[in-house]
């Protein structure tokens, strides 16, 4: 009897083991099946969030196409804004095809166009179901005027994309990129030749010690005698360049021959600097890479006429003439094309806007060129002319103070002639012609040219403002990106 109850005893221990060992094993089961599970959740929520960030990438992608192809600016003024962005009409100038934002931007036809191209939009042939949505910021804008093309605008966008894939576990990723669409500068030196030979540039007789022949300033900071400075009054040259007397470069000369050594210079082997007198170059010689090169202006279309326009106690009868003075010979000359302009005394008046002229021909007798607002930009044809603009005995009058408000375009080979040029503020780009400065006539600017000789004491000022002014605008590029996930 003893050894039936033991045996009965121990039978519900069997039970029990039974019982424990089916619980470890459905909770191993539960923990496979919760592994199991979490992998695939974690792997879904991986497939989401990339193709969200595809989607948004896309997004982004599709912005900067718009910008490239479709996005026209339009004349606005804009002010400073919040969170870096400018302002019109006191709010951030603002493109908007994304929800729960709007669009402020002064024209109606891009905000239309943005938000139809940009609004909800799908991937076709990626199996991807989702959409993105995109807006875009206007963090800077500065006007420029490229000499080689067409005006255009210097800007800098933030545009900020969303992808969503929609679902059980939604999907929303945002990337941001900051793009830019900055021109190359025009003026990079207060003076380039694109000559190859000796002389290319040759300075003489000047009073460099004490103002330097070329130096520089930066007109967007205030006057010249208020910026002022001894340095970064650089030059450069494609060819060799010559200083004499005491003329002063008080920043560096930049040429690519392959003798940087200063001595007498030979068409056959130009080298980079002939100096004699007192002439220096105050700061470093830099060895270009390869020649400059500059593209040459657009034609004028319609072309000008080459028939002589004669300012003298009248019009001449020409539309666009305006007699201001009589007695004083002041004229008045409104924007337009125009043939050979001749001039033997008085002041002719450009105001703001574009003249396409053949040339100016004959400027005698103190005559003056007079800028009282810009900017003004002055074609120049030169058709049946060896000397285009020949100012040798009259003078340009920028009342402004501001080298942008007058640039002088020419894309001929002609000779260009400036002398008692006191006080004349332009940007002049002339990549094939010849420029001769005479009768200590200063230059407030910018000057490109093939070739120029500086006799009397001439100088020229660099503006550096002039960098942010003219430019040869390229597209769009994106310089930066980030994503976020939520």
């Amino acid at each position: 009897m003893r050894f039936l109850f033991a045996a009965r005893e121990e039978g519900g221990i069997a039970l029990i083991t039974a019982l424990l060992s089916l619980l470890v094993l459905s909770t191993l089961t539960a923990s496979f099946v919760l592994v199991s599970q979490t992998e695939i959740w974690s792997t879904s929520n991986y497939k989401t969030v990339t193709q969200s960030r595809y989607l948004a990438e896309a997004g982004a992608e599709r912005t900067l196409e718009w910008l490239r192809r479709t996005y026209v600016a339009p004349s606005a003024t804009y002010t400073a804004g919040t969170d870096g962005a400018l302002a019109y009409n006191s709010n951030p100038v603002q493109l908007s095809a994304m929800d729960g934002y709007t669009s402020n931007f002064p024209s109606s036809t891009m905000t239309d166009s943005f938000y139809s191209t940009l609004h909800n939009q799908t991937v076709s042939a990626t199996g991807i179901s989702g959409t993105y949505s995109s807006r875009a910021l206007l963090l800077d804008e500065r006007t420029t005027t490229s000499f080689g093309g067409t005006p255009g605008s210097s800007q800098m966008w933030r545009i900020i994309s969303q992808g969503n894939i929609a679902g059980v576990r939604n999907a929303v990723v945002e990337v941001q990129e900051i793009i830019e669409r900055r021109g190359v500068p025009v003026f990079n030196y207060g003076l380039y030749a694109t000559g190859t030979v000796c002389d290319v540039i040759k300075f003489s007789g000047g009073d460099g010690i004490t103002y330097g022949i070329v130096d520089s300033w930066d007109s967007s900071h205030g006057t010249y005698t208020a910026t002022k400075q001894l340095t970064d009054g650089d030059i450069g040259a494609n060819g060799g360049v010559s200083l004499s007397s005491s003329g002063t470069i008080w920043g560096t000369l930049s040429t690519p021959m392959a003798d940087q050594t200063t001595h007498t210079c030979s068409n056959t082997a130009p080298n980079a600097l002939e100096l004699s007198g007192t002439g220096v170059v105050k700061e470093t010689e830099i060895k270009l890479g390869a020649p400059l090169t500059f593209e040459n202006p657009a034609p004028i279309t319609p072309a000008p006429p080459t028939t002589d326009l004669t300012i003298s106690s009248a019009c001449d009868t020409t539309s666009g003439c305006t007699v201001i003075d009589a007695t004083a010979k002041i004229w008045s000359l409104a924007p337009g094309t125009y043939g050979n302009i001749k001039m033997s005394g008085g002041t002719l008046i450009f105001n703001a806007g574009t003249y396409n002229i053949n040339g100016i021909t004959q400027f005698s007798g103190g005559s003056t060129l007079q800028i009282d607002s810009g900017p003004v930009r002055v074609n120049v044809q030169g058709t049946g002319s060896n000397t285009p603009l020949s100012m040798s005995g009259g003078s340009i009058a920028n009342t402004t103070g501001l080298p942008s408000n007058l640039a002088i375009v020419y894309g001929g080979s002609g000779a260009i002639t400036l002398s008692g040029a006191s006080g004349s503020y332009l940007g002049l780009y002339a990549p094939n012609a010849a420029l001769t400065i005479s009768g200590n006539g200063d230059i407030y600017g910018g000057i490109i040219t093939k070739t120029l000789v500086a006799t009397g004491g001439s100088s020229i000022h660099f503006d550096g403002a002039l960098r942010n002014t003219f430019t040869l605008t390229f597209t769009w590029k994106p310089i930066s990106i980030s994503r976020s996930k939520y």
